[in-house]
């Protein structure tokens, strides 16, 4: 039996760090999402929306607030009367965990993690929220506060009753408008320690990638917030970290609302701050956007590159030819975008000769990198094609879910000996391209705002990134299950 709550009960809401082994509180991982020090993002947003509800009694737990099993964390946590925990799927086990110290709490689980894998986390928590939560959260804290109907009424959740998960109705999308209106409620201690801040453009993309579950959580369609959301969130964060980066996958995907954007941004003098944003090849084809780019503030761009072969970029649907890759990422690098390209490795189409082309021509034409393996995120046609074939190498009782990152091969490759031939390839790339040799090289021949970009990214990966993510304890271990298949 949920208990009732009150408007001034302590809502604790908890976005765990990726850990090794996903140990609750134990040493984190190691790659370029944990040296970066991003904001959290699921939990600032539910949070801001609880206390426009009138819950304003809320505290916030993250990477940035120290260890979970900290004395001051487990104090406030015990203090609680609701936690909140979001996660994706690297952060699931530490989730789970996390969730079971906390019964006597009322529990509250999303997150992609979560929504992808509602079955699961019913058990593990008294309610999960599937998909965006701006609008579900605050109805539920409502619910339980007795100020609406019943949990049945809550569009959007999953509960366990009677041994039975039972869900209630899907929830719409929220629109354009709507999301323009919550803005993510950051608590001192976050904004102390965050070195880029996320802000959240649009969700959405058209793509319908089969390694991705974007789509499948945020739809096919960009929805993108207002000039007026955009402006007051660069605004409020203005004082605050060093970096921007912008989230949505495609920022440019709406060149005419992304031209208007960033004339108000120039306009209204919030471009003294560099940005990161998330883009396709197709930025060569405009010199105008790139000049607006440019003046808004804009430095580095983060390119879903994918391959550089014509049999690869088509079995992934990109609907372009390597060749064209090859010209628009020159071209994009030669207008002084500091250019970090993001490449999947072990694609059916992909073999040993194919990757190793690649690992030789990255470093010579992007300023940094990073080299996936296909991710079977639940919820993405790729886990679904991989277990039809039994190809996933880990069993499905045990999945090894806080490898799920990119940087572990976790099937098996068509076209390579093993998984540990495509493993091992995959950290030659790694290795190749954060040499020192190929360092020096990027260094000498990069533009002026790009030598303190380069000397960062040589900073974070080799100490944070490279070499360490290669030869973590939880790697070393993969690599011995591995070799033992």
């Amino acid at each position: 039996m949920i208990r009732k709550i009150s408007r001034k009960d302590l809502i604790v809401l908890v976005e765990p760090g990726p850990t090794q082994f996903g140990k609750l509180g134990g040493d984190p991982s190691y790659d370029i999402y944990t040296s970066y020090k991003l904001a959290a993002r699921g939990i600032h947003y539910v949070g801001a929306a609880a206390k426009q509800a009138g819950f304003t009694n809320i505290d916030y737990l993250s990477q940035h607030h120290g260890n979970i099993n900290s004395f001051e964390n487990r104090k406030l946590l015990q203090e609680a009367a609701i936690v909140g925990v979001s996660s994706i799927t690297r952060t699931d086990p530490q989730a789970t965990k996390l969730l079971d110290q906390y019964r006597d709490k009322i529990t509250i689980s999303g997150g992609f993690g979560p929504s992808f894998r509602s079955e699961e986390f019913a058990k593990h928590s008294d309610f999960v929220v599937i998909g965006e939560a701006e609008e579900t959260f605050p109805e539920l804290l409502l619910t339980l506060a007795g100020e609406r109907g019943s949990v049945e009424d809550v569009n959007g959740i999953a509960f366990e009753k009677n041994n039975e998960v039972i869900y209630t109705n899907p929830r719409a999308r929220l629109s354009p408008e709507k999301l323009s209106i919550i803005h993510p409620d950051y608590d001192q201690t976050t904004l102390e320690g965050v070195k880029t801040f996320p802000i959240e453009d649009s969700r959405g993309c058209p793509k319908d990638c089969n390694f991705c579950t974007v789509t499948k959580a945020y739809g096919r369609s960009f929805r993108e917030k207002s000039d007026i959301w955009m402006g007051d969130e660069l605004t409020r964060t203005k004082s605050h970290g060093q970096y921007i980066f912008m989230t949505g996958d495609n920022f440019i995907a709406n060149r005419k609302r992304a031209k208007r954007l960033l004339e108000y941004m120039v306009e209204n003098d919030l471009n003294d701050k560099p940005f990161v944003f998330q883009s396709t090849i197709q930025l060569a084809d405009d010199s105008e956007l790139m000049d607006l780019l440019w003046k808004a503030g804009a430095r580095a761009v983060c390119l879903g590159i994918e391959s550089i072969d014509d049999e690869i970029l088509n079995g992934m649907n990109k609907g372009y030819s390597a060749q064209r890759v090859i010209d628009s990422v020159k071209k994009i690098r030669d207008y002084g975008f500091w250019t970090h390209g993001m490449f999947i490795v072990g694609e059916d189409n992909d073999n040993s000769t194919k990757a190793k082309e690649l690992c030789g021509w990255a470093p010579r034409n992007v300023d940094s990198a990073q080299f996936f393996a296909l991710i079977p995120l639940p919820g993405s046609d790729i886990e679904k094609q991989f277990k039809s074939e039994d190809r996933l190498i880990y069993p499905e009782s045990d999945p090894h879910y806080h490898l799920y990152e990119g940087d572990h091969v976790l099937f098996k490759p068509k076209n390579f000996k093993n998984p540990l031939e495509l493993q091992k390839i995959l950290y030659e790339m790694y290795e190749n391209f954060y040499s020192w040799t190929n360092g020096i090289k990027r260094v000498a021949f990069s533009r002026p705002w790009g030598h303190k970009m380069i000397a960062t990214g040589l900073l974070a990966y080799t100490k944070f990134s490279g070499r360490k993510v290669l030869h973590s304890p939880q790697s070393i271990e993969h690599v011995k299950y591995l070799e033992s298949l």
